[in-house]
């Protein structure tokens, strides 16, 4: 009976011992995984810290989590409350359909833009004029303009690549941009008959958005294996990351976590009869290692006015094999 009671204990002793090296490694895997995003992100040691709950709630934001390409970035900028100073006039009046937006200056390239919003009264197919107002003078300078023929609760998306690039190549990161209902326009004489009652929705979950995608350089593509070698013994792990349990919660949006895995086990070594030959060659002894990983997209942001959306490869584990 004795001997059994010193069995069990030291079964016990054994078990706890494995939980506590299993609890250690898995810390040094998310310590690893932690440090590997904050580098493919370009966001060092200091973490952004942002009330996520309130940006979640923009209902432009939610809809553009939709898939985007190897080749592109995208960032959303939210636009300040309608009472940001830079939407008063002169004369201390609340600018109607004024949005002021803090664009990133170091932007090299934009691929496209586009301003989001919801309509608040119907537009009956009159011609909408986007004009960027001049801070000091507060004098509006026509950008484009484009018949809408939405509904109340619609959302519209007017294109804004061309004026976006000029602002990102001026380095100039506050813009201010109004839009009027105008009557009549022409490329000679402009737009006149323009009326500037609010026909925009500005609450918190439809505040209007500049939504930008920006080239991003092509990825290699690793070559395919199977999920374990040949022996079975380099296999491939699963472990998921939760961004709530790594603390990365207060500033990535979407998703709430990934599947990056890892690879572990032993490989094959080489015939020992060419150690000698092995050597002169420096030929390593093969190592279980990824050889083909699937990308990672995420909705993080860097402030309140300013998400991001990333396409980041090489962040889940897919296969593993052998590799010398």
């Amino acid at each position: 009976m004795l001997l059994y009671v010193f069995a069990l204990a030291a079964i016990s002793a054994v078990a706890q011992l494995a939980n506590q090296s299993d609890e250690a490694e898995r810390s040094r895997r998310l310590n690893a995984e932690k440090r590997r995003l904050l580098e493919k992100l370009g966001l060092g040691e200091k973490l952004p810290h942002v009330d996520t709950s309130k940006l979640a709630v923009n209902r432009h934001v939610v809809n553009t989590n939709d898939e985007i390409s190897d080749a592109e970035e995208e960032r959303i900028i939210i636009a300040n409350s309608p009472d940001d100073p830079h939407c008063i006039s002169l004369d201390g009046e609340v600018i109607p359909n004024c949005f002021h937006f803090d664009i990133d200056s170091s932007i090299d390239f934009v691929a496209s833009a586009a301003l989001v919003f919801t309509l608040a009264d119907d537009t009956n197919g009159e011609i909408v004029q986007l004009s960027e107002i001049e801070p000091t003078t507060q004098i509006a300078r026509a950008l484009k303009t484009e018949r809408l023929t939405a509904a109340i609760g619609e959302t519209v998306q007017i294109d804004m690549t061309l004026a976006v690039r000029e602002w990102t190549s001026e380095q100039q990161s506050g813009h201010t941009i109004q839009l009027m209902r105008c009557g009549l326009c022409s490329e000679q004489h402009g737009c006149v008959f323009c009326r500037s009652g609010q026909f925009i929705a500005t609450d918190s979950e439809v505040s209007p958005i500049i939504q930008i995608s920006l080239p991003r350089p092509t990825s290699t593509r690793r070559r395919r294996s199977s999920n374990c070698s040949p022996d079975g013994s380099c296999c491939l792990h699963h472990m998921y990351v939760n961004f709530t349990e790594i603390g990365f919660n207060d500033f990535i949006i979407a998703p709430t976590g990934y599947q990056a895995n890892y690879c572990a086990g032993r490989c094959m070594k080489h015939d020992n009869a060419h150690g000698h030959r092995r050597m002169l060659q420096n030929i390593r002894e093969p190592c279980c290692a990824p050889t083909k990983y699937d990308p990672l997209e995420v909705v993080y942001a860097i402030s309140e006015n300013d998400l991001r959306k990333r396409l980041i490869h090489g962040m889940k584990v897919s296969e593993c094999g052998c590799l010398a």
